[in-house]
This record gives structure tokens, sequence and C-alpha cells, in this order.
């Protein structure tokens, strides 16, 4: 079909459930077409095309359906609603939120009618409101030191239904495609961070939903086939987060772990170092190696003299363990029942205190 009434400075466009055509346009219009017929743009009295401007921000970025008759776009400042009424002005637009904008047409996934996105300063969700996705903190440092801000528009964002998790993969500052990664469970909304060089990904919503990603040089891979490295042993490793016990009034013991191992290859090995704040230093170590799937048993006892007893989210200095071995996938950082910190698919660390 040949459109020549169409506008000519679209930046993105997407296909409401009720058959509209959105274009988001330059000098931040928001323009569609004729119910069920791209070809007509021009508001007339016989259609029912239309086109209104927005207020918040620079420039338009992307948007898509989010549930229902409600769709949410973006500018580089704001995030919008836009709500099929059937009335006479067709669709109610309003703002969802104010200093949110979105970094780049990509950088935003919907799951389970939540929106997420990145910014240019941090990371939100959608879901009747908008704030940023839980525990972002955490890993904000890592990612927006080091964003490319120029480079921003090369950002995406890619689902995972497997895991029900949401890759963020951006450019850093000396980089030319991205590299960087920020995964987000949403299941406990934890986080990881690593290096892998993509383009884009996409995934089918039937059947075989593993992820498929591009790469510079013109591959297309699968993810999540198997559990190593095309073919080569994967080595992983996950350090956990220092945990700190306050004023020195308790002492805590790591009795041991529990392994929780998939198809597991080579040797696990654990160390643990407690580390004591005041005289920054380490305060002895213990390292094993195991094979089994029995409990590892390791007398590891951390005795901190400041500090702040938190185990289950990263930041605080006391004491650290660090597994490294070729397990199949990727560790992963999660909030574990027990108080500690379990790795997904590959072990589990209790502690308590003494």
């Amino acid at each position: 079909m040949l459109v020549t009434d169409g506008p000519t400075d679209m930046r993105f466009l997407f296909i409401t459930p009720e058959r509209f055509v959105i274009a988001l346009c330059a000098d931040m219009q928001l323009r569609w077409c004729d119910q069920g017929d791209p070809a007509t743009w021009t508001p007339a009295i016989d259609n029912v095309a239309g086109v209104r401007t927005i207020t918040q921000g620079t420039k338009l970025i992307a948007g898509g359906p989010l549930a229902g008759t409600v769709s949410m776009f973006w500018s580089d400042h704001s995030a919008y609603l836009l709500q099929y009424t059937g009335s006479e002005f067709i669709f109610d637009s309003r703002a969802a939120g104010q200093n949110c904008g979105l970094l780049s047409p990509n950088g935003f996934v919907v799951v389970g009618g939540i929106a997420y996105w990145i910014s240019n300063y941090d990371f939100f969700l959608y879901a009747g409101s908008v704030r940023s996705i839980p525990n972002a903190e955490e890993i904000h440092n890592y990612v927006f030191d080091v964003l490319a801000q120029k480079g921003g528009y090369l950002c995406f964002a890619a689902y995972s239904p497997r895991f029900n998790e949401i890759w963020f993969c951006f450019t850093n500052s000396s980089g030319l495609n991205p590299s960087l990664y920020a995964i987000v469970g949403l299941d406990g909304y934890s986080w990881a961070v690593g290096t892998m060089e993509r383009l884009s990904s996409t995934y089918f919503t039937d059947g075989e939903t593993r992820p498929y990603y591009a790469d510079a040089d013109g591959h297309l891979h699968i993810h999540e086939e198997g559990h190593d490295d095309n073919g080569e042993p994967m080595e992983s490793y996950i350090t956990m987060a220092p945990a700190g016990l306050e004023k020195g009034k308790q002492n805590m013991d790591l009795e041991g772990i529990e392994p929780d191992i998939f198809e597991q290859s080579g040797e696990i090995e654990l160390t643990g170092l407690p580390w004591d704040p005041i005289r920054n230093l380490a305060n002895g170590s213990r390292h094993v190696t195991r094979r089994s799937r029995r409990r590892w048993p390791i007398d590891l006892v951390c005795r901190p003299v400041a500090g702040s007893h938190r185990t289950t989210r990263p930041g605080h200095f006391g004491s650290s363990a660090t597994l490294v071995g070729t397990t199949g996938r990727q560790p992963f950082l999660e909030p574990h029942p027990v108080g500690g910190l379990r790795l997904r698919r590959t072990i589990s660390l209790l502690n308590r205190p003494a």
C-alpha cells in the first residue's frame, strides 16, 4: 500500500488494539490515522484521524500498547498514557510522570501490563503510577557512571520469559555498541550486571520463547541454549556482598552452603573472607572445593567491629564470600527466605547471627 497522506516526520510508530496507527512525530506532535485505515491521516468530518501536541519534553521517543485500551508513550522528559475513549476526541492523553523520560526507542518493554524502561539517569516502571524499579540503586553507579549519553539511542531492553527477567543493554562512554548489561529478575527485583556485546533482541511469544540476540558482525545468537559457552565450559563467578554487623555487638557464623546445581561440570570453589572495616584488613579466610551435591560445611566466623547487618541487599562491608566455578549459567543473586542470598541455579548461602 502506498500512503500519500501520512506524516513524513515520524520518529516512531505503533498500533493500538483498536487498529489505530499512532505516529510520534517531530515538534512533539502525536498523530493517528483513521481507525482501521492507515492511508488516511488528515482529520475530516468523515473520519476519526487526529493530531495532538505534547508539551513536556523536547522530542517524542517511543510508545506501545500497555493493557486493554491504554497505551503508553514517552518523551525525553516524561511518560504519558494514551487511552482510547471513543468520544469526539478519540483519545485521552495525560502525563503519567515527569523527569522519567525514555532514553532510547528500544529502551522499554511491557510485561504483564507493566512497563519497564531506562531513562538517562534511572530505571522506572509503571504499574498504576511511575516509580523506580525496586533495588535499582544497587547497580545505579555501575550503569549511569559509564553510560554514554550520546550513544543512548543504542540502548535496548529485552524480556526473557523463561527466567522472567529483563535485560537492559547499554553502551559505555568509550564504546560504539551496547556491551554492558544490567538484568533485573521480576520475581524478586534482584539485579545482576555483566559484559556482552549485542545490538538488539527479540523472542517468540508462543512455543520456543528463548531470546534471539544480534551482534555487530551480523550473527544471530539464540540465548539460553544448553549450559556451556558454545560447546566450551563457561566459567562463572559471584561475590556475595559484604554483610556487616551493627557496632560489633554480634558475631555471625557462615555455617555452610547447600548446593543448588543443575548439570554442573567442573569444580566449584568457595572462599570466605572476614573483613575488619575499622582496621581495613582481612581477618582470616577459609577455602573449600567440592564437586558433590551434599551440604558443604565451612567454618567461617566473622567478627567485624562496625557496619550494619544487611544480608539481602548488597552494599555494606563486613564479610564476603566469592564463588568461582564452571556452572551452567551465569550466577544470579536473589533474596533467600532464610535471610541470606540465594545464587539461582548455583548454590544457596545460609547465614545467621551467632
